[in-house]
């Protein structure tokens, strides 16, 4: 685990009130000088807190934010981080200097996670997506977030959890990026994924993922993958997904689709196997 720094953006239009809603969150690794975020640029929920808002005006000072980060920090080969001293503060205040206006950023803060990506995508989800407008949730999660809104508790209990790290698999044409991994003579791979999704999206994910992950037959590791699913509210799709992914054999590799209410029974095996 690392400790990461953040910081969250937020619109604040009154400081008397202490109303506020959280519009973005940005992540600093100090020590692999590694950073990401992720802002909302819709503003449905902030126009229904606060009527009185410039909403487009905010929207275009967060897309004005965005680009300066991206173009000062995310180019590749940054000399920005050469520098020591930098630190999250440098980079957001460069984006948006420190005044008394309603959109700024909060004072730093640390957490403990595997990357910046991961605590991003759970940062985001807990203080940002968490408390968006009713029409915004029916929005389908990125299959990260889907680690941050379900699984992530499970695996916090557990004595292996702070052992997790992300880990990159090669095969003959393709490579895999897990993010939640752990090596006890094969690599266990804990790999979240949004199946609540419309029915031809589910279909269409489903098809894909099993011809994707067919390519691990020429990994140059032995693995178990664990499929953590979000699964769809209807029974037919989601017996196609349990058809497709309850366990499957690719090469000496094994893919297994775990759901929310199999999950401590699949940690329970895991945590046995690595002690």
């Amino acid at each position: 685990m690392k400790l990461l720094h953040y910081q969250v953006l937020r619109y604040m239009p009154d400081r008397v009130s202490g109303e506020f809603v959280n519009l973005g969150v940005v992540v600093f690794d100090p020590a692999a000088k590694d950073f990401d975020f992720e802002f909302r640029t819709r503003t449905i929920r902030l126009q229904r807190l606060f009527p009185e808002a410039d909403a487009n005006f905010v929207r275009k000072s967060l897309l004005d934010i965005q680009r300066r980060l991206k173009f000062q920090y995310m180019a590749p080969k940054c000399e920005v981080f050469t520098d020591d001293k930098i630190s999250i503060s440098t980079i957001t205040s460069s984006a948006l200097p420190v005044d008394d206006s309603a959109l700024f950023f909060t004072e730093s803060q640390s957490v403990f996670d595997l990357n910046v990506k991961i605590a991003t995508a759970d940062l985001y989800q807990r203080l940002v997506a968490a408390h968006t407008d009713k029409t915004a949730e029916k929005r389908p999660l990125p299959d990260e977030q889907v680690w941050a809104a379900k699984y992530r508790k499970y695996f916090q209990q557990r004595q292996f959890f702070n052992e997790l790290k992300a880990d990159v698999v090669e095969t003959a044409h393709d490579e895999f990026k897990f993010g939640h991994t752990i090596q006890n003579g094969v690599l266990h791979c804990f790999q979240p994924i949004n199946f609540a999704l419309t029915s031809d999206a589910i279909k269409e994910k489903v098809y894909a993922t099993d011809g994707r992950y067919r390519e691990l037959e020429t990994a140059n590791k032995i693995l178990q993958v664990y499929l953590l699913a979000n699964m769809p509210a209807d029974q037919k799709l989601q017996q196609l997904i349990r058809d497709k992914f309850s366990q499957f054999k690719v090469g000496q590799s094994q893919v297994q689709l775990v759901e929310e209410n199999q999950v401590n029974q699949v940690l329970d095996k895991v945590e046995a196997a690595l002690h």
